[in-house]
């Protein structure tokens, strides 16, 4: 099976609004006739980011909002990501 795996060592959501209670998670999968396995949900550190360590093909992340929090959008997601090898 062909393709580069990569490392996601933290996920820093963009958003609008301060103080809002945010958190990520992430699923993965190596193929994509595999299922998505999914992590738990982890809030942000002290430098606004999630941190993660997941090592797959193919990732998913879900950002969670609190809902009576102070966020307006949510534009997207920056990731850290560090390619592994090509296997």
């Amino acid at each position: 099976m062909g393709g580069a795996r990569f490392m996601v060592s933290g996920i820093r959501p963009v958003i609008t609004g301060i103080g809002a209670t945010v958190s990520c998670k992430t699923g993965t999968r190596n193929s994509m006739n595999e299922a998505v396995s999914y992590g738990d949900y982890v809030g942000l550190n002290r430098e606004n980011k999630v941190p993660t360590r997941t090592n797959s093909r193919h990732f998913r992340h879900a950002i969670k909002v609190a809902a009576d929090g102070p966020c307006e959008h949510i534009q997207g997601a920056e990731l850290d990501i560090l390619e592994m090898s090509n296997l």
